[in-house]
């Protein structure tokens, strides 16, 4: 990963393995700014045949004395893997019992990890990765939306980007304008099982400079770090954009009121 960012000329990485890594693998991101690492996943106990959160968690709270630039934990696909049951029953802080998106944690597990990472001796962000495929649940995101302190908003089928635009006004009709947001960007179509295409990949950036220019997004995610040496021309384009945009700053009275550098994360 370390190697693939510095290919793609990023200095911030989102570090997304299942297993628990020893410190050896930790040296790669010295040189990177900004580190998150991934804690949890919809799916985690498919993958791993367990729940294997308590140790992913704890591991994540001790390399933040081994990482002086691991700055947030991240929870992948949180809504993924729990058709069966959609939507519940859960509470807020205060109480008041609400419908909720099933995932794997419940609300009062989620604030417990907010306040442990917040009473930490330096700030910590707390992600959430959602797919603009999952707006079609509505109101039942925002109780699990509003614990985090950053979204990380992906479209998980390349022929679902025609109607990005469309998904993004939504997004933000629903969590408001202040909820800070990283846009992912997908540098193969997953979901469609073949390559992104060039034309979805230049729609997908130009619509990320003109949301980043607004105000509207705070920075990027690209994914993911095995496609750098790929040979892929989408992953040449993306390389391209970041050396001319990637020092590009948010202007003074941003949609959310924000000024700062560009993020440009590297991928999983």
């Amino acid at each position: 990963m370390g190697e693939a960012c510095a290919d793609m000329g990023v200095s911030n990485v989102c570090v997304c393995v299942w297993h628990l890594p020893d410190d050896g693998y930790l040296r790669q991101f010295d040189g990177l700014k900004r580190v998150a690492w991934c804690v949890d996943n919809g799916y985690l106990k498919i993958h791993l045949k367990e729940d294997d959160y308590p140790k992913r968690l704890a591991a994540a709270f001790d390399r933040l004395g081994k990482l002086p630039n691991l700055m947030g934990f991240e929870y992948d696909d949180f809504f993924n893997g729990h058709s069966a049951e959609r939507i519940v029953r859960d509470r807020l802080e205060d109480g008041t019992e609400v419908e909720v998106l099933k995932g794997p944690r419940d609300l009062a597990e989620l604030r417990r990890v907010r306040a442990r990472m917040r009473a930490y001796g330096r700030p910590l962000d707390m992600r959430l990765v959602l797919y603009t495929e999952e707006l079609k649940y509505g109101k039942a995101l925002l109780p699990v939306v509003d614990v985090f302190d950053t979204v990380t908003l992906w479209t998980w089928t390349g022929s679902n980007l025609a109607g990005l635009r469309d998904r993004f006004r939504e997004y933000r009709r629903l969590v408001g304008p202040a909820k800070r947001t990283f846009l992912g960007i997908y540098m193969w179509d997953f979901g469609g099982k073949k390559p992104i295409g060039e034309a979805n990949m230049k729609a997908q950036l130009d619509f990320a400079l003109e949301l980043f220019r607004a105000g509207q997004v705070q920075g990027f995610v690209f994914h993911c770090t095995p496609l750098v040496n790929k040979g892929l021309p989408e992953v040449g384009m993306v390389r391209r954009w970041i050396a001319e945009h990637g020092d590009e700053k948010q202007a003074e009275g941003a949609a959310d009121g924000s000024s700062g550098r560009m993020v440009a994360p590297g991928g999983h």
